[in-house]
């Protein structure tokens, strides 16, 4: 049986702004290091915008390393994830 390929859609980029999101899933997936070439663990997140107006309802997509390294994406999301900042724990 051959299901009809999906059809994309060819939306815009949402602007560069503060949105109000809803985190809808988290997954840990295998990602290969630019550097080492080996596979490592990351998170990979899908947030929903709830703001009014064009972007009402697109999702967004953030991958990041677990490390609360100032640097990454996880250390920034953590404290509105979480709700409080990390710790030495």
């Amino acid at each position: 049986m051959r299901f009809p390929e999906p059809k994309k859609l060819n939306l815009p980029l949402i602007p560069p702004d503060m949105y109000q999101v809803q985190l809808l899933d988290v997954e840990q997936k295998e990602f290969e290091n630019r550097n080492t070439k080996i596979m490592e663990p990351k998170l990979s997140f899908k947030f929903a915008v709830l703001d009014e107006g064009e972007s009402y309802g697109r999702f967004l997509y953030v991958t990041s390393a677990m490390s609360l390294n100032t640097k990454a994406n996880f250390a920034k999301m953590f404290p509105a994830i979480v709700g409080r900042q990390p710790n030495e724990e």
